[in-house]
């Protein structure tokens, strides 16, 4: 039986990577079920024997109970106590500053047919979420046990090691040819949805290169085992060659490397080559955490294996692996990128162009509040993000470090949780080190010592151990290590120097203990099997949704969607992605009514593209705001009463709080109930959802763009002012439309006085590029005047400043200003070109032609393969002769 069980999840983590990294939940699925089948299988043949079990075992336990305890629901009070961060962001979804705006909530509440909030709240701020990764967590704990208990010895490891180096090799295999042939989709037919730098079947190359760093490892392992005999100490990697006294250096190592290529066969053969393959296919991944994970582990193995004496076997074999795998790539034609991508290594600023660095601070932001125990496991990608303080291009699901994750979702516990399990792994590997040099324990002791290098310092740099193929198979390795470790008795006398420590661990053989921990994680893996099977329902309708905000889907259509995902809400009714999923469905279903009623007016002149504009929620917010500045109360009820919004919105509105409630940190549900929610109450709930949605849109430019368009709509001044001011100060590029926009409800002076940051050359760049029709010449001067004003404050070198002002000047019309704030920038600056041509061009427009020819002249001079001031210089010369 043991043999069935072996052979099940030796499949299942040989066939996980190739679908996708099991990022998909039903191969999640598929995993728990073999875990949970893997560990049946061994409780019934489990005998009552002492099985030594690895003290690592511990910190995965704790971890799981500090999962649980993330779920366990607390007072206020108590909560308060624990983790105030946590009580803070539960609080602002069921209470707020006055009571008025407290009764105005649960009045608003009562009308959607939402009751108030529980009064106990969790540590984790998004319990479903915990609840899955907690699945996980558990899956992976079976992982580690089952490995110390099936791979622990020298047949079941070679086999492990060997099943595992091969998938690695067809793995690179299949990366390196797809770089060969690549269209664009996985496979050949799958497309990628949201982008991606992909490698073979991984949609993420970091995440393809931590799992080829593990495959290494095996492959180091395999051949290993391959080339360990004692009684062939000329073998490639033991011993030394006979040497004669008097044969000569040179010699001797010619005769050395002729006998090791002559002992090799097929199987020593295959080991190697296994080596190139994958050490090609981690080349051509183009992760440089890979290359650096894999740099730094394999030093480590080089040294302990320098220390065994055999220095010269190890550096030729080293060669050989190194030069074949070069080679390879060479021929492939692969050595171009891979040089590109090693110069930005060189450079020094490939953490800083990626964005890594700066959201790390804002995890670690996020984590000095939760510093205690977290956040819960599974949301980060929600805890970090009112922390940004840049603009955010992306939704970072993923911390792209593994420590700074782990200190956010279990704060100072959980990290120390994750940094002892690594140190007893270490630990584990050590007593292996210090067995026989040619023994098969020695050789567990390098690739555990390999394994444990390489991903942890590839967690530094990405999350591949949150890819269910990764973690599933670092765990079983790590498993097989820490095993074999444990049942090892002590060398000598001096490794029970702490006799009470050791007394105190005793425990972990007892078999008692043994099959209590195994009864654990039979239910534990019993619940993440349901848990994941659930998630699996989840995922299949939040794939099969699109929310489009178009005229593409019909009413039946949208009415499909709504059924799959009620019945994934009926499965796991707190999950807030499901939630908002459903609200954005129903106000969908909203849009293609009104839609239809708009389109049925006899006398409207507006077109498709207009009618569907106007019944967005955010123009449903402008019209309910316009009818009750208007005093049209009539028209407000008869909208407020009519049925699409009582069934469509109302429950919308209704699903978007339980979306809040379940996870209080997402603030498009915040927007979306402020843009509807003046439609289902008559008190300014807007004003209350707006404000925690800015509060927590973080560096989402957009979001908070929208925010201060909605404020306008409200005759909110001053706070939709502070939310465009922001938006621009995070997208520049956006400002343009924005304050064409925004000159709907404010006029030009205002907006560019108090909604636009306070940067010169800001405003400078808006006059000269966007604000250049005659008919907008009084939004140009506001621009302009600001800018001024702001750069007679700003710190400016004499040079720079008169040519700001010159630049302003000539964009207002004053030439005489401009030539002379030029001409003084020119005396001081001789070798700016640039500004010598901008003053070239402006004499040229006052006619003075002399001496826009001397300073023309100068710049070509100075420049002459630039066309632009050859142009101009031709020019002038054809004018000055026509002039004469």
């Amino acid at each position: 039986m043991h043999v069935a069980c072996r052979v099940s999840l030796l499949l299942a983590i040989a066939v996980l990577p190739w679908l996708f990294g099991g990022v998909h939940v039903w191969a999640q699925c598929t995993l728990a079920a073999t875990a949970l089948a893997g560990l049946t299988i061994w409780m019934f043949e489990y005998r009552g024997e002492i099985q030594p079990l690895p003290v690592a075992v511990l910190p995965l336990l704790f971890a799981v109970l500090l999962g649980l305890f993330h779920l366990v629901p607390f007072s206020p009070t108590v909560l308060a106590s624990i983790s105030p961060q946590a009580e803070a962001v539960w609080s602002q979804s069921g209470a707020a500053d006055s009571s008025a705006v407290r009764l105005d909530e649960v009045r608003f509440r009562q009308s959607v047919g939402e009751f108030a909030s529980p009064k106990t709240s969790t540590v984790s701020i998004y319990p479903a979420s915990t609840r899955h990764d907690l699945a996980f967590l558990s899956v992976a704990l079976t992982m580690f046990f089952l490995g110390a208990q099936l791979f622990s010895r020298a047949g079941s490891q070679k086999l492990l090691w060997a099943v595992v180096a091969a998938n690695g090799a067809l793995f690179a295999f299949s990366g390196i040819a797809q770089q060969l042939v690549w269209n664009g989709r996985l496979y050949g037919q799958v497309t990628l949805g949201s982008g991606g730098q992909p490698f073979a079947a991984f949609v993420n190359r970091n995440n393809a290169a931590g799992y080829l760093n593990l495959c290494l490892a095996a492959a180091i392992g395999f051949a290993l085992l391959c080339f360990s005999d004692r009684h062939r100490p000329t073998s490639l990697w033991s011993g030394r060659p006979t040497k004669s006294r008097h044969s000569r250096r040179l010699h001797v190592m010619w005769e050395s490397s002729i006998r090791a290529i002559g002992r090799l066969d097929g199987t020593r053969l295959c080991s190697v080559l296994v080596l190139v393959v994958i050490f090609a296919g981690l080349l051509c991944a183009l992760s440089r955490g890979g290359w650096i994970s894999m740099a730094c582990a394999t030093s480590v193995v080089a040294a302990m294996l320098a220390k065994t004496g055999r220095v010269r076997n190890l550096a030729w074999t080293s060669l050989f692996v190194v030069v074949a795998g070069l080679s390879l790539v060479q021929w492939l034609g692969q050595s171009e990128s891979i040089g590109n991508r090693w110069k930005s290594i060189q450079v020094g600023s490939a953490l800083i162009e990626d964005g890594r660095v700066s959201h790390w601070q804002d995890g670690l932001r996020a984590g000095s509040d939760y510093w205690f125990a977290g956040s819960g496991l599974g949301t980060y990608r929600y805890s970090y993000r009112p922390y940004v303080e840049s603009a955010e291009q992306v939704w970072f699901f993923h911390a792209e470090n593994q420590y700074v994750e782990a200190f956010v979702e279990g704060g100072i516990v959980g990290l120390g949780l994750l940094l002892a399990a690594i140190v007893l792994v270490a630990l584990s590997c050590r007593r292996l080190l210090r067995e026989p040099r040619h023994s098969a324990s020695y050789l567990c002791g390098i690739v555990g010592t390999f394994i444990l290098v390489s991903q942890a310092v590839h967690g530094c740099l990405d999350f591949g151990l949150y890819l269910p193929a990764n973690m599933a198979l670092f765990a079983l390795m790590c498993g097989s290590v820490a095993g074999r470790a444990a049942r090892l008795r002590p060398l000598v006398a001096s490794e029970q120097v702490d006799r009470p420590i050791m007394r105190r661990l005793d425990f972990l053989a007892r078999p008692v203990f043994l099959a209590g921990l195994a009864a654990a994680l039979f239910c534990a893996s019993l619940l993440s099997f349901v848990e994941i099977r659930q998630a699996c329902s989840a995922e299949s309708a939040l794939r099969a949704v699109r929310i489009p905000d178009s005229l593409d889907k019909s009413i039946v259509d949208t009415n499909q969607r709504m059924t799959q995902l009620g019945n994934a809400i009926d499965e796991r009714p707190g999950d807030a992605e499901l939630h908002l999923t459903m609200a954005h469905q129903l106000i969908q279903r909203y849009r293609l009514r009104a839609f239809e009623l708009l389109q049925q007016q006899p006398s409207s002149n507006r077109t498709a593209d207009q009618s569907w504009q106007m019944t967005s929620p955010i123009a449903l917010h402008a019209a309910v705001q316009q009818y009750q500045r208007e005093g049209r109360t009539i028209e407000l009820e008869n909208l407020r009463r009519s049925e699409a919004v009582q069934t469509d919105l109302k429950h919308a509105a209704s699903h978007l709080l339980r979306s809040v409630r379940n996870c209080p940190l997402i603030p498009e549900a915040y927007l979306l109930l402020a843009e509807i929610g003046p439609l289902l109450s008559p008190n300014e709930i807007d004003a209350v959802m707006l404000q925690r949605a800015r509060r927590l849109a973080g560096g989402d430019f957009g979001l908070i763009r929208e925010c201060g368009f909605a404020e306008f709509q409200a005759g909110r001044t001053a706070y939709g002012l502070a939310d465009l001011r922001r938006s621009a100060e995070l997208d520049p590029e956006q400002a343009a439309p924005v304050l064409e926009l925004a000159s709907k409800w404010i006029d030009a002076k205002s907006f560019v006085n108090d909604g636009l940051p306070a940067s010169p050359f800001l405003l400078l760049r808006l006059a000269r590029e966007h604000f250049v029709k005659h008919d907008e010449k009084n939004l140009r001067n506001a621009l302009l005047d600001r800018a001024l004003r702001l750069a007679s404050a700003a710190a400016m070198a004499p040079g720079e400043r008169l040519q700001f002002e010159a630049t302003v000047f000539g964009l207002q019309g004053r030439n005489r200003e401009a030539v002379e704030r030029w001409t003084l920038a020119v005396k001081k600056s001789p070798e700016m070109t640039e500004w010598r041509f901008e003053l070239a061009s402006l004499l040229r427009k006052q006619g003075n032609l002399d001496l826009a020819w001397e300073h023309a002249r100068t710049c070509a001079r100075m420049d002459p393969e630039n066309d632009r001031y050859d142009a101009l210089l031709r020019e002038l010369v054809r004018e000055r002769l026509v002039s004469r």
